[in-house]
């Protein structure tokens, strides 16, 4: 889950580069599949943790929160400010964060599923902040995306999942919530003026 670049979709590469680069995500798919069979019951839980903290961060990022790396342990541990809003995210840190430990805590593979509660049940971030209506708007979205993920048939791929996410990845550029920003400026005219 890197931020999104909007030169990253499929049809800005040459066929061979895009090739190649499914042959290593094959790779490190196979590479990762061996590794969980391998990993004891302890090992699985810190590999959860780890992606865990892993998949919040970038989301905040995503979600348009530059300060999150440098301010997320001790916001999470409730002894500073969350990560600071700007004019680019739609709702708070929290409801990023609780959103997403909601929805993993409700994983099918057992090991995230826990990491993600117990995560969520010792979180100190909002343990006195009632939940807001913004709240609901980031669960509205995982909802929306949990949506397009089953319409696009992405769960029911093979091993390599290459044309569930290409069908995903359309599907969510379409989607009005997700679709990336414009690449270019767009002349509109009001009355007697041009506005870009």
């Amino acid at each position: 889950m890197e931020r999104f670049h909007p030169l990253a979709a499929d049809t800005d590469v040459p066929p061979e580069e895009l090739a190649l680069a499914q042959g290593e995500c094959a790779l490190a798919l196979g590479r990762l599949d061996g590794l969980l069979a391998s990993l004891t019951d302890i090992e699985k839980r810190l590999f959860c943790v780890g992606l865990l903290r892993e998949v919040l961060l970038s989301s905040l990022a995503q979600a348009g929160f530059a300060d999150a790396e440098h301010r997320f342990n001790a916001w999470f541990a409730g002894l500073d400010r969350g990560p600071q809003e700007t004019p680019l995210t739609g709702c708070s840190a929290y409801a990023v964060v609780r959103a997403l430990l909601g929805e993993l805590s409700r994983h099918p593979w057992e090991p995230l599923a826990d990491a993600a509660q117990a995560i969520a049940l010792a979180a100190r971030f909002g343990a006195d902040r009632p939940m807001q209506a913004e709240d609901a708007l980031a669960e509205e979205a995982i909802g929306r995306a949990i949506t397009l993920m089953k319409q696009a048939g992405a769960d029911d791929e093979t091993p390599l999942p290459f044309a569930g996410l290409a069908r995903l990845h359309a599907l969510l550029r379409a989607d009005p919530r997700f679709a990336p920003l414009e690449r270019a400026v767009q002349i509109r005219s009001f009355g007697n003026r041009a506005v870009a």
